[in-house]
């Protein structure tokens, strides 16, 4: 069972586990697991912060460099569920949900039965849509569906293509033939300029749009601002002091 909101405005994150939760409960016929699956989801008297969550991290060379904060998946083993069920919201934008949750635009959260078998476990499941969604190429095709049965098809249909390129690892020993094409010099470069040129113009307008624009465009700003300085006195006086105020 899966429930999509697409353009959710909610800018908090209780409220968006709110809304997500109650349409996933009702495709359940479960409203009674509401009161249980939010003491689950969020740590006790806290307010909004979760109590489990998978997220991806962004590296290089085998290197990590910092968490992808663009999705988050949360996760609940519940008593009162008759099923399985996933619940999806795509923001209408990018919003700060909190401490290492910044830039979160799709917010997944997996409801599993108490009873369910340990593969099917709300853990292996978050794990399998944490594969899903670790894949930018395919996040940003989701951000043009505009219908929830199409999310939900191009979801599907993703799923089946990673298994079939698993099933065909496996049967050629672990080794995919790389693609070949002799015009690859320059082909991460295009397919970046290709994902971003419909979003460049959202970068200059995006600060004056939406909800509370100025104390967004205000704060961000305040915040750089100190950011920024604060580095910069800290090493200009140290270079000062080690080259004796020659600097």
């Amino acid at each position: 069972e899966s429930a999509v909101i697409l353009d959710l405005t909610e800018t908090s994150l209780e409220r968006i586990i709110h809304t997500i939760l109650n349409k996933t409960l009702d495709i359940l016929d479960a409203p009674l697991a509401y009161e249980e699956a939010m003491s689950t989801l969020f740590l006790p008297e806290s307010g909004n912060i979760l109590a489990k969550t998978i997220q991806g991290t962004i590296g290089f060379d085998g290197t990590i460099l910092e968490n992808d904060q663009s999705w988050l998946i949360t996760m609940a083993t519940l008593t009162n569920i008759p099923r399985r069920a996933v619940g999806i919201v795509r923001l209408k934008q990018p919003e700060n949900l909190g401490p290492g949750h910044e830039e979160t635009r799709y917010i997944i959260m997996v409801l599993c039965p108490s009873k369910e078998k340990e593969t099917k476990s709300a853990t292996e499941t978050s794990r399998t849509f944490a594969t899903l969604f670790a894949d930018i190429n395919f996040r940003t095709k989701l951000q043009n569906v505009s219908s929830e049965n199409m999310f939900k098809d191009m979801i599907a249909g993703h799923a089946r293509e990673l298994v079939n390129n698993q099933t065909h690892s496996m049967e050629n020993g672990g080794d995919i033939a790389p693609d070949k094409h002799w015009y690859q010099l320059g082909q991460g470069m295009f397919e970046d300029l290709k994902q971003r040129i419909p979003y460049y113009l959202s970068d200059f307008y995006d600060g004056f749009v939406g909800e509370k624009p100025m104390q967004k465009t205000i704060s961000a700003t305040i915040f750089l601002y100190f950011a920024c300085i604060l580095p910069a006195i800290a090493f200009g006086v140290l270079n000062f002091q080690n080259t004796g105020g020659k600097l």
